[in-house]
This record gives structure tokens, C-alpha cells and sequence, in this order.
């Protein structure tokens, strides 16, 4: 197929010097030549976004759809606001019925803009893709797209269903609070006659928990009150309130107590997780030096192998703020209907586990120190059994889980 300079391509338009209506004539052409632009990009975007290099570009390609080559293309972006600094992307020709994908889809984004906005406001992605102009043809577009995206406030959680591994962003373990909280949980381990030294999984399984314990407590000692989540937070995200903050004013969602939590046991040297259900958020730890593979587990029987065979735990976060006492071993599996194993497979308990690990974060070393014979304290009756389709080879010879209750 032959390739023609683009003002002649078959438009079935003059081109010669007389023509006093080329512009127009042009912009006409360009509609019926079939072009268009295939673009995907990030619904929401925020600050923890940009600080972890997440492309708000994921797709960029140009259709041509016509029987002739176009040649000598320019694909220019900007936005409104400028979130994004313009950038052009320049193609020698893109063959007849052919797509020809852009693979450098790399945007420079303002994280200033980003780390100012206290509310979510609307912005457009604007492409538009023309030709170079020559002696022959003026400069055409060819083909426009615009995409919209959602510029969350900088303390804005995007929620499960956009990026769910960006909530381990917001557990912030060098916030001034968390210090604090782990000063307080060091005093209650010298009351009880132990160390108050934070040294994570050095001393074993134990240890993690005591630790854990004495961190629940210190949070208890804060007098914190629960508030209400936004409806089906989990999945379109809400406002979280930093460490410094929750501590501050006393008032604390889920959410928040469950980001709180995971702060002060990672930076007591323990890997936290983040537990979604339907409508909730609670937090759990490791009992030993592990964590799973991916930053994001979906797949609850996982969830429920690692918990029945008691290398972890997961808590009921918010009893930490309901105005009264309530001991760490009360709080682990607070909810009857969580004692069943069963309940983590039903459709309206679907559990995603986010690790300790910020996107692009080196993970924890993974040895392993624990000690098989230690249980913790105040058992209760153990858990129902896995099927035994999901047990693994050695549940029979290892004990049930016995949290407390």
C-alpha cells in the first residue's frame, strides 16, 4: 500500500494554494479518517500514588483504521488542572489498518498540586493526536480523547477497587504517636515483670504476642471513641486519620484504628496485616518472621490455613474504642461468627490481607523463630477444622488454634 502525505489521503478534499477554507477542510478530513486513540489511566489518584511511582498511565495506543499510512504524527497530553506536565510523543507513520502502542507511557506528576488537595476534585487527561505540518498540508488533528480522574486529598484512601495494595501506604510508623503508644507499651511490660525492649520475633512467638498485648493496652490507656466508617468504604475508600490524629481528637473509624494498629506492631519489628471484610476493616500479625508472597492476598483460604494453624492472629480493633477495658485476649477473634472457619468463604466475608509492605518496599527478611510449644494463654475451644481438601499434610499432628476468646 502506497503512503501518501496526509493531505492528500483519499478525503476527497482540494488541497490546491486556492482553497480558502483548508483549516476547516482539514479538521473535516481528519474525521473521516478513521483515527482514533486507545487510552487507559488511573481512575483516582493521590499523593501516596506519586510517591510510589504508580503510572497513571497504563495504556496508550493510536487505530488507524484506514486503507492508507499516516504519516509524520504528533500525540500531545495536558490536563486540567495541571496534575501532569504536558509531554509530546512524536511517530514517524502508522501503517495502514494497523495500531502502533506507545510503550513509554512515563508522565511527570505535580506532587506539590497532589499534596495540597484537602478534598477529591475532578481532572481531565486531554490527547490529541495531529499531524506535523508540511509545505503541502496544514497541521490536522487527527483524533482527541479525554479521560477523567479523581484527585483524592492527600489523606484519602482510594479503596479496595482501585489498587488495593496502596493501603499499607497510609500505615505510617514514624508518625510522633506511634512512639508514644510504644513508650506506653514499654512501661506495661516492665509492670508485668518482662522487658520492655521492642525487639519484634527475637525471643519467638511468645514474645510477638506479649508484645502485641502490651500495645493493645497502650492504645486502650488512650480513651479513644469509635466513629462510624463511610457506607462501603472498603471499596470506594474514605479519609484517614493519621496517628497523631486519632490520638489527638480520640476519635477513630475502623479503618483507622486497624492503620494505627499495623503502624505501632511494625515498628515494634512485627509484620502486621490489614483484614477487609464487607463493611470492615481489622487488624492481624505474624506470630513468627514470615509474611505472604504477594502484597495482596484475595484468596481466603490462605487466610484461613495460616490462622488455624495459629502462625498468626487477627483482632477486633474497635473494642480499643469503646470506653471500657478490654483485655488483648478478648479482642482476638471477638466475633463469634469469626470463630468459624467457614464464615471467611461465605460471599459477604471476603477477606484481602494486606501485608507490611509499601509497593516497591524491601520486605522483611524471612527467617523463622519459633517455638511449636507455645500456645498463648486463656485458650478457648478450638476452631472448627479446614476441610480436608485445604489441610495441609501435617494439621493432623499439629493441635487446633486455641485463641482466646
Amino acid at each position: 500500500m502506497s503512503e501518501l502525505p496526509l493531505g492528500l489521503v483519499d478525503t476527497g478534499i482540494e488541497t490546491g494554494a486556492d482553497s480558502g477554507a483548508t483549516d476547516t477542510a482539514s479538521t473535516e478530513a481528519a474525521v473521516l479518517l478513521g483515527v482514533s486513540l486507545h487510552v487507559s489511566a488511573v481512575v483516582k489518584l493521590n499523593l501516596a500514588d506519586f510517591q510510589n511511582a504508580v503510572p497513571a498511565l497504563q495504556e496508550l495506543a493510536i487505530v488507524n483504521a484506514t486503507p492508507m499510512s499516516i504519516q509524520g504524527l504528533t500525540l500531545s497530553l495536558h490536563s486540567e488542572p495541571a496534575f501532569v506536565k504536558p509531554r509530546s510523543w512524536h511517530l514517524d507513520a502508522v501503517g495502514a489498518g494497523a495500531t502502533y502502542d506507545l510503550h513509554d507511557l512515563d508522565v511527570q506528576l505535580d506532587g506539590a498540586l497532589l499534596s495540597r488537595l484537602s478534598e477529591a476534585e475532578p481532572a481531565v487527561l486531554h490527547f490529541a493526536l495531529h499531524s506535523r505540518p508540511t509545505p503541502q498540508s496544514d497541521n490536522i488533528v487527527l483524533a482527541t480523547h479525554d479521560c477523567t480522574v479523581e484527585l483524592l486529598a492527600r489523606n484519602q484512601w482510594g479503596g479496595l477497587g482501585d489498587l488495593p495494595e496502596m493501603v499499607a501506604a497510609f500505615v505510617q510508623p514514624n508518625d510522633p504517636a506511634i512512639d508514644r503508644l510504644l513508650k506506653g507499651a514499654a512501661l506495661v511490660l516492665e509492670t508485668a515483670g518482662k522487658s520492655g525492649a521492642m525487639d519484634g520475633y527475637s525471643q519467638g512467638p511468645k514474645r510477638a504476642w506479649e508484645l502485641a498485648s502490651a500495645i493493645w493496652t497502650a492504645v486502650l490507656q488512650k480513651k479513644l471513641h469509635y466513629a462510624l466508617p463511610p457506607a462501603s468504604f472498603e471499596r470506594t475508600g474514605q479519609k484517614v486519620r493519621n496517628p497523631s490524629q486519632v490520638t489527638d481528637a480520640g476519635l477513630a473509624t475502623c479503618l483507622d484504628l486497624t492503620l494505627l494498629f499495623a503502624a505501632c506492631l511494625e515498628q515494634a519489628h512485627l509484620n502486621p496485616l490489614l483484614v477487609f471484610t464487607k463493611g470492615h476493616a481489622f487488624a492481624g500479625v505474624w506470630l513468627s518472621q514470615q509474611e505472604f508472597t504477594s502484597a495482596v492476598v484475595d484468596d481466603v483460604t490462605a487466610l484461613r490455613k495460616r490462622l488455624q494453624l495459629q502462625e498468626m492472629l487477627v483482632f477486633e480493633t474497635t473494642l480499643a474504642a469503646q470506653g471500657q477495658p478490654v483485655r488483648f485476649s478478648q479482642a482476638i477473634w471477638a466475633k463469634p461468627k469469626m470463630r468459624s472457619l467457614s464464615w471467611w468463604s461465605t460471599s459477604n466475608a471476603r477477606a484481602w490481607c494486606a501485608s507490611n509492605r509499601w509497593p516497591r518496599r524491601k520486605p522483611w527478611p524471612r527467617q523463622r523463630r519459633q517455638n511449636p510449644g507455645w500456645r498463648p494463654p486463656h485458650p478457648s475451644p478450638p476452631l472448627s477444622p479446614l476441610p480436608s481438601k485445604t489441610r495441609r499434610r501435617n494439621c493432623a499432628t499439629r493441635p487446633a488454634t486455641t485463641f482466646p476468646a
